[in-house]
């Protein structure tokens, strides 16, 4: 087996040189994390339609925006279907569910007590997460493991 050296010239981690490798698993990680996020969403086990109709936002427009960029878009993004198009549409979602719910309500700089009794420091933990890896992948594409439909916008 031939060596062939990376971009820096190293031959000893060529096999671990593999962008496109990386972005299969940022997409399968935050496909994966964000529909259990959304099935949650979508079977009603969340005040969040409350929420939304406190704000103005009516439950017909609230309810399937959240099932298509909880649901669809994380299967769209596992499988490498309009990956950017997919990580925007997740990434616009959780702006407006940390602007409109968990900022609106003062969560940022909240310490809430777990189950232990200790505060938890981490309470918008996973939101940040699930919006910094999708900005990632709306900016970085995603990669050629996947089905690869959608062009540019993959």
């Amino acid at each position: 087996m031939a060596m062939t050296a990376t971009k820096s010239g190293s031959t000893s981690m060529a096999w671990a040189d593999n962008p496109d490798l990386a972005k299969m698993f940022i997409r399968v990680n935050l496909g994966f994390l964000l529909i259990w996020h959304g099935i949650n969403f979508a079977n009603g086990n969340t005040n969040q339609i409350s929420a939304l109709g406190e704000l103005g936002i009516p439950g017909f427009i609230g309810w399937p925006a959240g099932v298509l960029c909880e649901i669809v878009a994380p299967i769209m993004v596992i499988v490498g279907v309009y990956s950017r198009l997919a990580g925007g549409a997740m990434a616009i979602f959780m702006l407006f569910a940390l602007g409109l719910r968990h900022l609106a309500n003062g969560h940022l700089f909240m310490g809430e007590a777990n189950a232990q009794g200790f505060v938890d420091a981490y309470f918008l933990e996973r939101q940040f997460f699930f919006l910094f890896n999708a900005l990632a992948l709306f900016f970085m594409g995603g990669g050629r493991y996947g089905l690869n439909i959608g062009g540019r916008w993959n």
